[in-house]
């Protein structure tokens, strides 16, 4: 994922937490893949971009691909904006 470097390094606090973070970041595509059910519990996962992605590529061809998307680009940009502090703190903490 586009984000999955800034989340580990703002979740893990050594290796250990660090290798079971990006095990878990596959969990991220599963929304994706949820698209293809025909389910209202499908937006369970609302707060995964993915699942957006993936209702964008089911709706190619008319406006609900860019509203999807657009949907996928603002969720994305929240969590870099959430995990942006935590992750500098720790990047200028290891520097010192």
């Amino acid at each position: 994922m586009y984000f999955s470097g800034m989340l580990v390094i703002a979740l893990a606090n050594n290796k250990l937490e660090a290798l079971v973070v990006s095990k878990m970041l596959g969990i991220l595509i599963l929304p994706f893949v949820l698209t293809v059910i025909d389910s209202p519990y499908v937006f369970l996962f609302s707060l995964f971009p993915s699942l957006f992605l993936g209702l964008g590529v089911a709706s190619l061809g008319g406006m609900m691909y860019f509203v999807y998307i657009g949907i996928a680009i603002l969720i994305t940009l929240g969590m870099i904006v959430v995990l942006k502090q935590r992750f500098l703190a720790k990047i200028y903490k290891t520097i010192e």
